[in-house]
């Protein structure tokens, strides 16, 4: 089922339209395996961990509807690697090495009380998936909505979706809850790997001047029309440079 590639810096605020499934089989990912089977370990890590390391707020604090909010912590972040956190998380940083199919990987919080609201991804290029570490509830309480789609997380087990859809995430109890969060390319753009990460960096970019400056904001068409085909190509060339010497 192999479908255009899509990125939301060109179509928004369309929606992607795609005729994928919002949600996959863990089996479709071939890396999946390589998380689950060391479920107990990652979970002791990557806990131990957030006991002495804090987290960074999302930039898009808009997309958060109540609460706290959502914060991350990055091993990896479309193709840029972030080596003083791999350092520290051996376990995970061992599966991101055997695996150069994942684009991204970072820890992930939601707190208490807080949810996100309806957004959609910035492209149809990866599969996206949650793999539970601390899971307070199930539905209705503590879930994940894609499309029309609703389920719940267990710790352990991922749920795989496409990103590209419009996903919205909630956690309605007392405690945060904690996820991996892990981006798959898909086999098909394979050989697009680094066009894929420049152009979804160079819209995040982009989106962070547009949440942060008016002036973006009321021209957000026209500079992303004439200033993001400019951008891609020197965000390519610095997504190389930044993990060539090792900033992160």
């Amino acid at each position: 089922m192999n479908m255009p590639l899509w990125f939301s810096l060109w179509s928004f605020p369309e929606p992607y339209s795609g005729n994928e499934p919002a949600f996959l089989d863990e089996a479709e990912i071939k890396c999946a395996s390589a998380f689950t089977s060391h479920k107990e370990a990652i979970r002791t890590e990557v806990l131990t961990y957030l006991q002495s390391h804090k987290t960074i707020p999302y930039f898009k604090n808009s997309m958060v509807h109540q609460g706290k909010g959502y914060h991350t912590r990055s091993l990896a972040w479309w193709g840029i690697q972030f080596r003083k956190n791999q350092s520290e998380l051996p376990n995970l940083t061992s599966i991101l090495n055997k695996n150069p199919e994942i684009l991204s990987l970072s820890i992930n919080i939601l707190d208490a009380n807080s949810s996100i609201l309806p957004h959609m991804g910035d492209t149809n290029a990866i599969y996206r998936g949650h793999f539970g570490i601390s899971i307070p509830a199930s539905l209705p309480l503590v879930g994940i909505r894609v499309q029309e789609k609703e389920q719940s997380w267990q710790e352990g087990k991922f749920n795989w979706f496409l990103d590209a859809y419009t996903h919205q995430t909630w956690n309605h109890s007392s405690e945060a809850r904690v996820v991996l969060l892990v981006d798959v390319l898909r086999p098909e753009f394979k050989n697009q790997k680094k066009r894929i990460c420049a152009t979804v960096m160079t819209s995040l970019f982009l989106q962070k001047r547009i949440e942060k400056y008016s002036l973006f904001k009321r021209n957000q068409r026209w500079i992303v029309t004439y200033l993001a085909p400019l951008l891609i190509p020197l965000v390519e060339f610095r997504i190389a440079w930044i993990n060539f010497i090792r900033k992160y």
